[in-house]
């Protein structure tokens, strides 16, 4: 599958793209560049400072799961926070693409 990511849908904390704009980044994010991006497509026009905090490794990655959309909708209601970030898609090109 290819899991589709919209960019602006995916929580941020505040303040956390100025501070991606003034190159405060971990060290950890090129590995996580350099392990992640071959199998990562990202649309032409999406903010690098955005993307950049998409392969951050300080973030709540392990709190994302994949559900059906009814089943999605559901979570929303009954959790707080819960949000929409994207959809799994059958096999494309990369195993990820992030659209802006």
């Amino acid at each position: 599958v290819t899991l589709e990511i919209e960019a602006r849908a995916v929580p941020l904390l505040p303040g956390a793209l100025d501070y991606a704009g003034r190159q405060a980044k971990p060290g950890g994010l090129q590995n996580n560049k350099e392990f992640a991006g071959p199998d990562t497509g990202s649309a032409p026009d999406l903010d690098p400072d955005l993307l950049d905090l998409l392969y951050d490794p300080q973030t709540s990655g392990g709190l994302l799961v994949s559900l059906p959309p009814a089943d999605a909708e559901d979570m929303m209601k009954r959790f707080a926070g819960a949000c929409l970030i994207g959809r799994v898609l059958p096999k494309g090109e990369k195993a990820i693409q992030i659209r802006s």
